[in-house]
């Protein structure tokens, strides 16, 4: 684990559309300076994970933290 702080921190997050989910239980923790990448087919949720990490879109179940501020949280089924 790294000492720096964590910039985004997701914990059993699922994301999608309504009740259409797309991508299920992610949990991560990305820490300041951290590269990384997102890689997957066509259609598997790779855009719709990064418009709810940066806000734009609320879970369908879980938490997202970006830079400690407000969490947004879901319990939709």
């Amino acid at each position: 684990m790294s000492s720096r702080p964590v910039s985004i921190q997701a914990s059993k997050l699922s994301v999608g559309y309504g009740i259409h989910t797309v991508v299920r239980d992610i949990d991560m923790e990305v820490a300041a300076g951290d590269l990384v990448a997102l890689i997957g087919t066509n259609g598997s949720g790779k855009s719709t994970l990064l418009k709810t990490l940066a806000g734009m879109l609320a879970p369908i179940r879980g938490t997202v933290s970006v830079l400690k501020s407000e969490e947004h949280t879901s319990e939709l089924q």
